[in-house]
């Protein structure tokens, strides 16, 4: 069958031809394109109607592809748009794990204050936002202990968890009645 092969770098022509094989793996390309869409609509609602809660006029900047949630919890936090600069150095460094997350820090720590006084503009705990980068922040930094094949799966959960806890609250913050 074509999936005993399919680690086989010699057989991936073959592989790629079976047509099962092609079809679940286009299924699979198509379920996360949905999903992230999904993430995407989810997250944007959620910050505009933060954003409206918050009596911000800007709240449409959350359609912003990547940006807009953050540029809402900034204008909200009414702290400085300058640390939006550090966003994309990391991605400069996609060959070097350990310098790209040593120069991720200081963007977490200012997108995690942004958050906390956006939470607290509406309310909600600031100690949420602070717990969902703190489980990132372990994630991140503990994983550099093993070599990218070594990782255990656990790490993965741990972002997992942190993105779960995070659209948690961002709901609880965007839709809850209690102010």
């Amino acid at each position: 069958m074509a999936f005993e092969n399919i680690t086989n770098p010699e057989n991936l022509e073959e592989v790629l031809n079976d047509p099962l094989v092609l079809g679940i793996v286009l299924f699979f390309i198509m379920l996360i394109f949905v999903l992230l869409v999904g993430m995407y609509i989810y997250v944007s609602l959620a910050h505009v109607a933060i954003a409206k809660k918050a009596k911000n006029k800007n709240s449409g900047l959350a359609w912003i592809p990547f940006v807009g949630p953050l540029l809402i919890s900034l204008q909200i936090a009414k702290m400085h748009w300058w640390p939006l600069l550090l966003m994309p150095i990391p991605f400069l460094f996609i060959g070097f794990p350990i310098l790209s997350s040593i120069l991720n820090i200081p963007f977490l720590i200012f997108s995690t204050i942004w958050e906390f006084k956006m939470f607290k503009a509406v309310k909600k705990p600031g100690w949420w936002a602070i717990f969902t980068s703190a489980l990132s922040l372990i994630a991140m930094i503990t994983s550099y202990f093993y070599t990218p094949e070594e990782v255990p799966l656990y790490f993965s959960g741990i972002y997992l968890v942190a993105f779960v806890f995070y659209f948690i609250f961002i709901g609880i913050a965007a839709w809850s009645k209690k102010n």
